[in-house]
């Protein structure tokens, strides 16, 4: 075809064209406009050989030529090429609309300004798998940037813990064309994992076709995280981390209906003695720390135990307060007494509170299913012996016993406050004299006086039988009396004789608050012209804490009359120096169960070098018990000790003590 053919062709084509055309000359006259062209020129009422408007003709040949202008005709908007032919001095203008094309981008910039906006993390993924889009929140909780995700797969966020069949399952739902739900586990940049719900849904263009793949996630970590806490604290006890009474009950329930093998089981119920005294004395943050270390030390002993024995886990529990609970399965009567028994002297032996403080406990014992069949019935048993032990007097353990209620009880003990009254009333309570050995100089002049009850039949019956019911029945305070009284005279006869020894009595603690017991002692002193000097009244640091008060007004009234006092049983119950200040004591008492294995235990050795240096920088005379062979003695003068008391020195005796020397004894 010549060029005489193509000029027609052209020129038809651009007559015929369905988007506008059309040329303007130099003056700004339109000289050509194809069908679409004329009607878009009807907008700025123009026709070809019209003048079209100046902005136009300034977009053709002015200094603000461009070679694409946007113009609105009524509701459409187009898109002009500029289009100039300068040896014709003309200049064509080809448009196209791109009205719906505009809002479609306009939409996907709102929409893009939505998911940049959105607080959920947002992606785009091609069919491939292949990531495009990642939002702000995506680069925020991930802590990969932009151009580290885009043409990653999403797997590269996978933790390794979410299974491939559900990988599997969600592929095969999006690539069917429908939304999979669900929650996966991802790991972000810096090795932290993350949980996310998960919506991913497929994208379609205008054909139908699945080209893409969106991902909404929402990060549900700390939404997770509240809700096992919350479950956590709905079956945990708080302060402990063990199971709480509720989920203690439950469990139970559970292992006594379906207990596997040997169909029995044993539950203990362990309290922890005179625990108020630990929140009084410390307060109730170290309280706290007190039950959580328990707690750890139950966990660790029973974790032991069950490995040993190789047998189903123990349960522990915490029921409140101060009481804790194990359930072993399998377990019969005699193991259950044997795990008992060495539980309370685990116990004992222990240190809590960073080896500050030292407890007992008391425990009881219930079988299944010879005392139950149910976790309440189980409960009840074992607190009806916890009681038991209680009113022994603690440190002990006790199997439940069928028909032992409280009430049922109640003749025992009657009988037992009977017996206490009749020794009274037949003057039937005698002071034993313990001998305390002076390590510097080898002598005995101090001696403990210990209360002893002669029953009818002449039998001798040690203070750990009657105390309990004495102090319950509020008869300690005439025992008390008896016993000073009896070794006040008796130190009085020795003195007479040229024997010049100091004697130690016992208060016990429901004492120190006793207005008439204290002007009873004091009238002793007086009627028997004791030398107060060589006088020491004993208390037990216990005791004094749960009212210091009214122990330090008690002390202070004896110690002004010129009596000594001594602090019993120190380092086991709430050690504090502060007291020994505070009660003005002349000796501390330093436990048995520090001085036992002093010769082995480097622990217990650094402790009682620790309580005789400070005991004795404050003045304080120490005293070690429980010395029960003679290797004990070189430790205890070279850790500064200066007395010892124990069954190598002598065992408790009716015998009139006597000054001497300890190669006799």
């Amino acid at each position: 075809m010549c060029s005489e053919d193509v000029q027609p062709v052209l020129a038809a084509f651009a007559s015929s064209a369905p988007y506008p055309v059309f040329c303007i000359d130099s003056k700004g006259q339109v000289v050509f406009a194809n069908a679409s062209g004329a009607v878009f020129l009807r907008c700025w009422s123009c026709t070809v050989k019209s003048m079209v408007p100046p902005h136009v003709l300034e977009t053709a040949f002015g200094p603000r030529q461009a070679d694409e202008v946007e113009w609105k005709a009524a509701s459409r908007l187009y898109a002009f090429s500029r289009v100039p032919i300068p040896e014709h001095g003309v200049c064509f203008f080809q448009g196209r609309d791109i009205t719906d094309s505009r809002e479609r981008q306009e939409e996907l910039e709102r929409f893009s300004h939505v998911i940049e906006k959105s607080i959920n993390v947002v992606f785009i993924v091609d069919y491939g798998g292949r990531i495009e889009y990642v939002n702000r929140v995506f680069t925020e909780l991930t802590g990969y940037s932009k151009q580290e995700a885009l043409g990653e797969e999403p797997r590269f966020l996978a933790c390794g813990e979410t299974g491939l069949e559900q990988y599997r399952q969600m592929w095969q739902t999006i690539t069917s064309g429908h939304t999979w739900r669900g929650l996966v586990k991802n790991r972000r940049k810096d090795g932290g994992v993350y949980w996310a719900k998960s919506l991913v849904s497929p994208i379609m263009n205008g054909a139908g076709n699945m080209t893409h793949f969106m991902a909404v996630q929402e990060d549900v970590t700390d939404k997770l995280r509240a809700e096992r806490e919350l479950q956590f604290f709905t079956d945990y006890d708080r302060v402990t981390g063990v199971v709480n009474r509720s989920r203690f009950s439950q469990l139970l329930d559970q292992c006594v209906h379906d207990p596997g093998e040997g169909r029995c089981g044993a539950l203990l119920l362990v309290n922890i003695d005179s625990f108020k005294l630990v929140n009084d004395s410390l307060g109730y943050d170290e309280g706290d720390r007190m039950l959580k270390s328990f707690a750890d030390f139950l966990k660790r002993r029973t974790s032991q135990t069950d490995r040993l024995h190789q047998r189903k886990g123990t349960i522990v529990g915490h029921l409140g307060a101060d009481e804790f609970a194990l359930f072993i399965s399998g377990c019969d009567e005699q193991e259950a007494v044997k795990a008992a028994e060495n539980l309370r002297e685990s116990v004992e032996q222990q240190r809590f509170l960073d080896g500050k403080i030292r407890v007992t406990v008391s425990i009881g014992i219930a079988l299944f299913p010879e005392h139950g069949d149910s976790a309440m019935a189980l409960m009840a048993m074992a607190s009806a012996a916890v009681e038991r032990v209680k009113l022994r007097g603690e440190n002990s353990y006790m199997l439940f016993q069928h028909g032992v209620t409280r009430l049922e009880r109640a003749p025992a003990i009657l009988e037992e406050k009977q017996q206490i009254l009749w020794a009274l009333e037949a003057d039937r309570f005698t002071p034993w004299f313990q001998p305390i050995l002076h390590l510097g100089s080898q002598e005995i002049l101090h001696y403990e006086a210990l209360a002893r009850m002669v029953t009818e039949n002449g039998q001798v019956v040690s203070p750990h039988s009657f105390i309990p019911t004495a102090e319950s029945s509020g008869l300690i305070a005439d025992i008390d009396r008896v016993i000073c009284e009896k070794a006040i005279e008796t130190q009085t006869q020795l003195s007479a004789l040229g024997e010049t020894l100091t004697f130690s009595v016992n208060l016990s603690g429901r004492n120190l608050g006793d207005a008439d017991m204290l002007r009873s002692l004091l009238t002793m002193i007086e009627v028997y012209e004791v030398d107060p000097q060589r006088l020491v009244f004993e208390i037990t640091e216990t005791a004094a804490v749960q009212n210091m008060e009214t122990a330090i007004f008690f002390v202070k009234a004896l110690k002004d009359r010129g009596c000594k006092i001594s602090l019993d049983d120190f380092g086991v119950g709430f050690t504090s120096f502060v007291h020994l200040l505070e009660l003005d004591v002349d000796f501390v008492k330093i436990d048995g169960s520090f001085i036992r294995n002093l010769a082995v235990n480097h622990r217990d050795r650094v402790l009682v070098k620790t309580i005789a240096d400070m005991a004795n920088n404050l003045g304080i005379q120490t005293i070690a018990e429980f010395v029960d062979h003679e290797s004990l003695l070189p430790i205890l003068r070279d850790l500064g000790v200066q007395y010892a008391q124990g069954y190598w020195v002598g065992r408790p005796s009716a015998e009139r003590p006597r000054r001497h020397m300890a190669v006799e004894c």
